[in-house]
């Protein structure tokens, strides 16, 4: 129930197409990945393929190290207002529009 019910009560509609849409990109860069994997093996072979998997974890060992961390701090504070963005705010239903 909460699956299905949840969502559909509580996240605005632009909010459930994100979501979705970022479900559909995920579903096709798996799709990409498992047709690329035999492409990959024959030119690198499978000690190239582990080489490469182990360069993009170094990658993002290294972004995690360098990027800053958000510990307490609200999320309000770290997130840019979308006002500031140009982007039109999400309002609940029967919420006033704020201009």
């Amino acid at each position: 129930m909460t699956t299905f019910v949840m969502p559909s009560e509580l996240c605005p509609v632009a909010m459930r197409d994100r979501a979705r849409d970022l479900g559909r990109r995920r579903q096709a860069r798996r799709l990409h990945r498992s047709l690329l994997f035999p492409l990959l093996q024959t030119s690198l072979g499978l000690r190239g393929i582990f080489l490469l998997t182990a360069g993009v974890s170094v990658l993002g060992l290294a972004l995690t190290r360098v990027l800053p961390e958000p510990a307490g701090r609200s999320p309000k504070d770290i997130t840019v207002s979308r006002r500031d963005t140009g982007v039109p705010q999400l309002r609940a239903a029967g919420q006033a529009s704020v201009h």
